[in-house]
Parts: structure tokens; sequence; C-alpha cells
């Protein structure tokens, strides 16, 4: 299609991508004037500058006197991470909230029926809720992916990804998820022990938000790239401790504010949710594409 571009960089082309996609990118600042783009139609290649469509957005995005960076040297912040994820949700308002609202309403309805049944059955009931939620959750990134890439949001194609690797979504999601799941299970066991229950919520906030910000990336190097469960685990921690605690902060502050959205309710997580999935999508985006 004639408005499909691609980046091009030392490791080969990244896209395609739609306009919408590239606007995106000059406004968080990771794409630059400089950088090579191809039209897949024609395939001409000149710089980001050059081209008329993007060019008037240079200048837009250099009025705010916030200096550009090289793609292989973009810098990340709690405070660009947020500000991207507005602008994307902004742009995507309808896909990205119905999705996450498809989503949440799913895990509702899974959240009843375990409320309802016998007790013995209650903490098998919440894993597997938990499960579930990941595997939504890991489908849910990937339709912001390919609204990222300039993609159709195929919906057929992206369960047939994750159900082609359903085993290993649902092993990272025991591995990722544990302490959650951990702190669920105490907090259901201790209904009339506020210490235990406080013990519970403790062990969410804490090792359970460490582990979903270090693994962020694993569900989109399992579905996109279908690495094994091991692989993903280690390409993603690599990722966001890149930079030590710097990145990791970003990615842990991404994490807490959806954990405490859903504790507060899950209504305030319709929009929490797209705000960190696009910015965490970006970046798998920019280096894993």
């Amino acid at each position: 299609m004639s408005n499909e571009y691609y980046i091009v960089n030392e490791k080969g082309n990244a896209g395609p991508y739609d306009l919408v996609a590239l606007i995106i990118k000059i406004r968080n600042r990771s794409l630059t004037p400089q950088m090579q783009i191809m039209q897949s139609a024609t395939g001409e290649t000149r710089t980001a500058g050059e081209w008329h469509e993007l060019s008037g957005f240079f200048t837009e995005v250099s009025d705010k006197k916030e200096p550009f960076q090289e793609h292989a040297h973009q810098e990340y912040s709690l405070l660009h991470a947020v500000r991207y994820g507005l602008s994307f949700l902004q742009l995507h308002f309808i896909a990205t909230l119905l999705s996450a609202v498809l989503v949440l309403c799913t895990i509702v309805v899974i959240a009843g029926v375990t409320y309802f049944i016998p007790d013995i059955l209650k903490e098998p009931g919440y894993v597997a809720g938990i499960i579930v939620f990941y595997l939504l959750y890991s489908a849910y990134l990937s339709i912001i992916l390919r609204i990222i890439r300039g993609q159709p949001i195929i919906t057929q194609y992206v369960i047939e990804r994750t159900l082609a690797n359903f085993k290993n979504l649902v092993i990272s999601a025991l591995i990722v998820l544990a302490p959650v799941i951990i702190g669920i299970i105490i907090m259901t066991l201790s209904t009339e022990n506020v210490i235990g229950a406080v013990i519970g919520l403790l062990i969410i906030i804490g090792p359970g938000i460490y582990m979903i910000a270090i693994y962020a990336f694993t569900p989109l190097l399992i579905i996109d790239k279908e690495y094994g469960v091991k692989e993903a685990l280690d390409k993603s921690k690599k990722l966001v401790m890149s930079k030590g605690v710097e990145y990791f902060g970003i990615y842990f502050s991404l994490q807490a504010i959806n954990v405490i959205a859903a504790l507060l309710a899950l209504i305030p997580m319709a929009l929490t949710l797209p705000v960190t999935s696009s910015f965490i999508a970006n970046v798998y985006d920019e280096h894993f594409s």
C-alpha cells in the first residue's frame, strides 16, 4: 500500500508503519528528521524530514524546545512514557479503549463466577482467572503493537497467534505472576485475619509488581517472535534492566499504576491499560523489530 513506510536502520527495515504510527514516533522523539524512511509502494528512500507529510510534525515537536535524540540513544523517563501513552490513547481512543474494556469485562465475569463457586474451588478459580487475564493481556499487547506498526487489527490473527503459543504463555504467566497468585491466595485465606491480608497485599505490591515489571516484554516476545519461555524471560529482563535502576523504575511505576487501578476498581484500569501498554509495545517495537 502506498501509505506504508519502513524505517531503515543498521538492523534492517522496521515496519511497515502507516503515517499515524510515524507521527506518534515523531512526537515521542524516537523518530528524528535524519532517519531514513522508505515508502513501500515505490521503494523510494528519503530522510524523515524530507517527506512532506512528516516534515510539519517535526516543526511542531521542535517548537517545544526539547532536543531530539538519535534512535539508538533514545532515553526514557516516566513522564516521557506517560506522555507517549496519553498521545497514543488520544489518537486511537476507540480501538484501545474498547479492547481494554473487553479484557476487563471478561475478568469481571470470571471473578463473579469464582465468587459463587464452592470455597474449596475458590483458590484454583482465582489462579485460573489470573492466567486468563495474562492471556488476554498478551493478546491486547499484540493488538497495540499492530496499531503502532500501522498494521490492520485482525482479531482472528491475534487470537491464532496467542493460541499457537498458549503453552509458553501459560508457563510464563505462572512464573511472572507467581507472587501475585501467592498474595491473592493468602488474602482469600485471611478474610478474618487482618495481618494475613496485609501480608498478601504487600506480596502483590512488592515482589508481584517487580516480576511484572522486569518481564514486561515477555508476552510480545512469545507471540510476536515465538521465543521459548526462558529466552523470552531473559531478553525482557535484559532490556528492562539495560539502564539499571533508572529504566527499571519506569517499568515498575507503569505496572504499579495498573495494579493500583485494579485494586481500586477495574474502571480506572480501562484507561491506564492503554497508556502503559502502548509505551511498552512501542519500546518493544524499537528494540525487537
